[in-house]
C-alpha cells in the first residue's frame, strides 16, 4: 500500500504538472494527454514493479515447505497471514469439513473436503499438515489425526488457545503433534484431595523412584505433603538424581517434607520388609519395573526376576509390616490395589 501511495503521488503530480505547463505556456498538448499519461505511467511503471515483486514471490514460495492447512476458520486465516509473512512454509489451500466453507476461497486459497487430502498432495507437493483447529476437542483431533495418519506426511498444530491466551506461546509457534492430542478425551487434572488421601502427613514409600514413573511420582508426592517419603532405587546414580531434585522442590516451594533414600533392590525382601518397619510406612508406590519392552525381551529371566519376583517381595513385605495401601505401576498397564 505504501508503494502504490507514492506510485498514485508521483504519477498524478506529473500528470498535473504537465496539464499545467501546458496551459500556461498555451502548448499544443491535446486535453486527453494528460490522462492517457496517467494511465501509461501506471501500468508501465506499477506494472514493473508488479512484475518483478511476482517474481521475487515466486521464487521465494519454490524455497518455502508447501502445507495444506486444516481449519479454514479464524486460526487457519491468521495462520495463513503468519506463514506468508514467513520464511519456512507456503499454504497451498485449506482442508475443511464444514460445508458451508468448501469450495469458498479465503485469504486467496481455495477450501477443499477432507476426501481430497490425499489428490491434493500428489497434485501441489504437500510436505506437511497443519492443524488450525485450537478449539477442537481431543476427540476431534484424534479423528482427524488418524484419518491423515496413512497418507505418511508430517502432522504440526498450533498451540492451544488457553496457551496463547496466557501467553505461554505464541500463535505462530508451530509444534509436534503431542501425546494427549492421540488421547481421543480431554485429559482429566488430578484432584488432590483424593491424590492426598494416602499421602498427606503420611508415611510413603516409591520403588524405582529413579526411574521415569517413580520420579514423576515422588516430585507429585511431595506437594502432597507427606510426613516422610522414602524414595528406593538400586541405581545410585538415579537415586542421587531423584534425591537431588527432590531437594531443589522441598527448598524452592518450602515444603515440609523428609525425604530419605535407600538404595537396595526390590528383590530383597527383608531390607525391604525393614524399611517399612523403621519408617512405619503407610502408602507404597511400586514403580520398580523395568518397562523397555525389546531389552527385556532380549533379557527375560530378569524381566521375570525383576518385575514378577521384585513385586511379590514388595507385597509380601506390605502384608507383614501391615502396610494400609500399596499401588503398583507395571509396564503393559497401570494397577492401584489397596491392602
Amino acid at each position: 500500500m505504501k508503494a502504490l501511495q507514492a506510485l498514485s503521488a508521483g504519477v498524478i503530480g506529473s500528470a498535473l504538472t504537465l496539464y499545467i505547463v501546458s496551459m500556461t505556456l498555451n502548448l499544443p498538448v491535446p486535453r486527453s494527454v494528460p490522462f492517457i499519461y496517467t494511465m501509461l505511467a501506471f501500468i508501465t511503471i506499477g506494472g514493473i514493479r508488479l512484475a518483478l515483486r511476482l517474481m521475487y514471490q515466486r521464487g521465494q514460495q519454490l524455497q518455502k515447505t508447501r502445507v495444506l492447512i486444516y481449519g479454514a476458520g479464524a486460526a487457519g486465516r491468521q495462520l495463513v497471514v503468519s506463514l506468508r509473512h514467513g520464511r519456512d512454509y507456503e499454504p497451498v489451500g485449506f482442508v475443511d469439513y464444514a460445508p458451508l466453507l468448501q469450495g469458498t476461497h479465503i485469504q486467496g486459497l481455495r477450501v477443499y473436503k477432507p476426501e481430497s487430502t490425499p489428490k491434493l498432495i500428489e497434485n501441489f507437493g504437500v510436505e506437511k499438515f497443519l492443524l488450525a483447529i485450537p478449539e477442537a476437542t481431543r476427540a476431534r483431533r484424534q479423528e482427524i489425526i488418524e484419518s491423515i495418519e496413512p497418507l505418511s506426511i508430517p502432522v504440526q498444530t498450533i498451540p492451544d488457545m488457553a496457551d496463547i491466551v496466557s501467553g505461554k506461546a505464541k500463535f505462530n509457534e508451530l509444534r509436534d503433534v503431542r501425546v494427549e492430542d492421540l488421547l481421543g478425551r480431554d485429559p482429566v487434572p488430578p484432584d488432590p484431595k483424593l491424590m492426598g488421601t494416602n499421602i498427606t502427613h503420611k508415611s510413603v514409600m516409591v520403588t524405582g523412584a529413579g526411574g521415569s514413573i517413580g520420579s514423576e511420582l515422588c516430585r507429585q508426592i511431595v506437594q502432597l505433603h507427606p510426613k516422610r517419603l522414602i524414595i528406593v532405587d538400586s541405581s545410585e546414580y538415579s537415586l542421587y538424581k531423584i534425591d537431588q531434585d527432590l531437594a531443589q522442590l522441598i527448598d524452592k516451594g518450602d515444603l515440609d517434607v523428609v525425604v530419605k533414600p535407600a538404595l537396595t533392590s526390590v528383590r530383597n525382601g527383608d531390607v525391604i520388609a525393614r524399611l517399612m518397619r523403621t519408617f512405619e510406612i503407610n502408602t507404597i508406590y511400586h514403580a520398580a519395573a523395568y518397562k523397555h519392552v525389546p531389552l527385556v525381551e532380549f533379557n527375560p529371566a530378569e524381566g521375570v526376576l525383576n518385575n514378577v519376583f521384585g513385586t511379590l517381595e514388595v507385597a509380601r513385605a506390605a502384608i507383614k509390616e501391615d502396610v494400609e495401601s500399596l499401588s503398583w505401576f507395571l509396564p503393559t498397564r497401570q494397577c492401584a490395589q489397596p491392602m
